[in-house]
């Protein structure tokens, strides 16, 4: 098992084991293909995002795991975080650079999650929608933590460790954060 499916495997086995205690079902959910090497879970070379439900009411989770201070959404990420505002976290998990291979708890201790991550990437997903009409009109500039970046003809959203760091909660905060 890769790298990128076995950290996701992780924290979706600590959003499940949390999560399930508290009357949640987690399920996997395709949420697109991404090309870039993220610490993305992906299956059959599609990524997976997490699914959470309880009795009429669904959530959408999207992982990645970084060793920078930083993490991208893919054009399909964004818009679906966007599309769903009310119903979609972004999942951080912020690594030091030379762990390799981190233990479960240090997993557990560095999860970070942000519910409002659709309204700090809305809009950018304009500035997607419309990159075509206004290629050069795009600035660099970061508002809210959240930038902007085309490299190579492939549009993302950058997101700063100062989204997490001041907007994310723990794990054991989930549940409650979801109630």
């Amino acid at each position: 098992m890769n790298d990128n499916q076995d950290l996701g495997q992780q924290v979706e086995k600590l959003v499940r084991q949390n999560l399930e205690r508290a009357g949640f079902v987690v399920n996997r959910k395709p949420i697109g293909s991404d090309f870039e090497i993220e610490y993305d879970l992906v299956k059959n070379g599609e990524e997976m995002g997490i699914e959470l439900v309880q009795g009429r009411q669904s959530w959408l989770i999207e992982v990645k795991a970084t060793r920078r201070e930083e993490v991208r959404m893919t054009s399909t990420q964004a818009k679906t975080a966007v599309n769903e505002k009310n119903r979609f976290l972004l999942c951080v998990v912020p690594l030091d650079p030379g762990d390799t291979d981190p233990e479960l708890d240090t997993v557990r201790t560095k999860i970070r999650f942000i519910k409002n991550i659709g309204s700090l990437v809305d809009q950018l997903c304009n500035d997607l929608d419309n990159l075509e009409d206004f290629r050069e009109e795009i600035t660099a500039e970061v508002l809210s933590g959240v930038q902007l970046e085309v490299r190579s003809g492939t549009a993302r959203i950058r997101v700063a460790s100062s989204v997490w760091e001041n907007h994310g909660f723990q794990i054991e905060d989930l549940a409650d954060q979801l109630k």
